[in-house]
């Protein structure tokens, strides 16, 4: 009996070590043989240290950044992949069960509750082969401040100094790719547009061409199903910080950046939510630790997110193409946020873009 106690101890104790120091499943990219190179085979997870900081624009507004460096290099500066989002780039798992936590430091090698909003194969992809990665969230969205609207000229405005800031850090070699799909396609073209000297090449993905015809009012009649939908799943919840799983697109908080109690942990700055419950926020607010918070930046600048414009406001705002919207005070038709007019200035810019899945999107 005594003999079984000891073997059993040891097998815990083996079993404890691996969950503890394993890097997760190996990744395996199944590509053919025309796109073979010799730098997947390092494909392997967490090859990188993870940078959760502020980038503060010149008017004050603070742009929440989440830089994935490689950290399997005798190189110091590396190439940037930069994804700018208006969806939470780095999410929060609220009440993730101790199973699940130990079902992921299995699969993936890290514990939770914190994930990025990036496939796990692009991720350990790009860092293995030597490319840093920033996730940003645009203003009035996940963990920046500030309010916005959708397709916001503002989101160009602020590249500038984001693609500034990114080419300025230590880690970087100041050349500076894009990717991402949908929004985030838009948004590729939109900064590609501002002609940054820091900007080599774009790829976006499954991008519409025109926001009123395809997205909007495709042959003037409102896609109130698409738009509404849209903005309350996919937007709405998300960029208030809220946990819901009840759509098929869940929402999850965003990862606070300030570490307000100075325990070393940030998932733990926000507040315990209710699923389903948008007036989570309103009244005295609980944390998973026990612990107030007497400034809370996490909460006020989700309250800032309020005043945002939701894509749904644009269906009963914008009727004919040439419509203008009103952003705070600088007033803008569809028709000039759309690929189809950016695109121009992209062509002077010589940078070379590649279009994954053509011009075309959910809707």
């Amino acid at each position: 009996m005594k003999i079984f106690g000891i073997i059993f101890l040891l097998l815990l104790f083996v079993f404890a070590a691996f969950i503890i120091y394993t890097p997760g499943e190996a990744m395996k990219p199944n590509t053919g043989p025309e796109f073979e190179y010799a730098g997947l085979s390092n494909v392997n997870n967490g090859q990188y240290d993870k940078i959760r900081e502020y980038i503060s624009l010149s008017d004050g507004t603070k742009i929440a950044i989440t830089s994935l460096i490689p950290n399997n290099s005798d190189e110091k500066e590396f190439p940037v992949i930069l994804m700018y989002s208006p969806y939470t780039s780095s999410m929060v798992i609220p009440e993730m069960s101790w199973i699940d936590r130990l079902k992921s430091k299995y699969s993936t090698g890290k514990w939770g509750p914190v994930y990025e909003s990036i496939s796990l194969k692009t991720l350990n992809t790009l860092t293995s082969n030597g490319y840093a990665i920033a996730l940003v969230d645009m203003r009035g969205t996940g963990s920046s401040t500030g309010y916005s609207g959708p397709f916001d000229k503002i989101f160009t405005n602020d590249a500038e100094e984001i693609l500034a800031w990114i080419a300025d850090q230590p880690w970087s070699n100041k050349k500076i790719g894009m990717m991402g799909q949908s929004y985030l396609g838009w948004s590729q073209f939109a900064v590609a547009s501002i002609k940054s000297p820091y900007l080599k090449c774009i790829v976006p993905e499954v991008i519409f061409f025109n926001l009123y015809t395809e997205a909007l009012r495709p042959g003037g009649i409102l896609a109130q199903r698409w738009v509404t939908e849209y903005s309350t799943q996919t937007i709405e919840l998300n960029n208030r910080n809220l946990w819901n799983t009840m759509y098929v697109i869940p929402s999850f908080p965003s990862e606070p950046v300030i570490d307000e109690d100075g325990d070393g942990k940030l998932y733990d700055e926000v507040p315990v939510l209710i699923e389903k419950d948008l007036d989570s926020y309103s009244g005295k607010l609980e944390y998973a630790d026990g612990n107030e918070r007497k400034e809370s930046p996490y909460v006020k600048l989700t309250r800032e997110h309020e005043k945002n414009i939701w894509p749904k406001d644009l269906g009963y705002t914008v009727k004919y193409i040439d419509d203008k919207i009103d952003y705070f005070g600088t007033k803008e038709s569809l028709y000039k946020r759309s690929v189809d007019v950016m695109i121009k200035n992209l062509q002077e810019t010589k940078i070379p873009v590649l279009i994954l899945g053509g011009f075309f999107d959910g809707f």
